[in-house]
């Protein structure tokens, strides 16, 4: 028998429900996120309500907490491409430290 994909397999994620309690940092811990990529994801501006239905985009890479004194550009390691790729990845073109994001 044939799987029908949904659109969550062509996008590289899956949907999670929010539960009583989560918030978008939670949320992100949970799955290996950073937090920018779901409220980039779902639009959305503040923290999310219980029974939220949340897009969570597979990562790829490995996640990083923001240390005093980086950058994006320091966490790239001086490469353009890769500040890019970075910067893509977390749909965010600012850190702060404390703040997960996917390298």
């Amino acid at each position: 028998m044939n799987k029908l994909l949904s659109e969550a397999d062509f996008l590289g994620g899956f949907y999670y429900r929010a539960e009583s309690g989560d918030t978008i940092f939670r949320i992100a811990e949970k799955f290996g996120t950073a937090p920018s990529v779901i409220i980039y994801e779902n639009k959305l501006s503040e923290e999310v309500g219980e029974g939220q239905l949340l897009f969570i985009v597979k990562p790829e890479g490995k996640t990083y907490t923001v240390m005093p004194g980086d950058t994006l550009f320091s966490v790239a390691g001086g490469s353009k491409d890769k500040l890019y790729e970075i910067m893509n990845k977390n749909k965010t073109d600012w850190v702060f430290v404390g703040q997960k994001i996917i390298i």
